[in-house]
């Protein structure tokens, strides 16, 4: 299996119940080790509970509350988020567009209106990282 699972990016809709579709390509990599959370970017990330071990223990101790097990999709694919990441992403109950990206081993989910500043954001990052001499 490769190392990164999940790449690219796609539009969702998050209904009034608090569902949306995951992609087929993502959603055939998630297991019952997956986990989402509040990013420190705000968006949600969803990838493998193995890789929480390497976060910081003052990172958890504030994290926990907004960490919760990734839903198993329904028969159509969609999964509804829990109440207290939906909230702690949206500020509030209510259906919006989403955007599905790919982090190699994870994903993220943010508000299509976050898209844009997030994608800049990882393009500075990436262009950064890019100029750097090996080590």
């Amino acid at each position: 299996m490769s190392q990164f699972k999940f790449y690219g990016a796609c539009k969702a809709r998050l209904d009034k119940k608090g569902r949306f579709s995951v992609p087929a390509s993502f959603r055939n990599e998630i297991s019952p080790n997956t986990f989402i959370s509040l990013h420190s970017d705000n968006f949600l990330e969803v990838g493998e509970i193995k890789d929480m071990e390497t976060l910081s223990a003052s990172f958890m101790y504030y994290a926990s509350p907004f960490i919760e097990r990734f839903p198993k999709p329904d028969n159509e694919g969609r999964i509804v988020l829990p109440k207290n990441i939906r909230e702690a992403l949206l500020g509030e109950d209510r259906a919006t567009d989403l955007i599905i990206f790919g982090r190699g081993q994870s994903f993220g989910i943010c508000e299509a209106t976050e898209w844009g500043r997030l994608e800049k954001s990882f393009l500075s990052k990436l262009s950064e990282l890019s100029t750097q001499k090996p080590k």
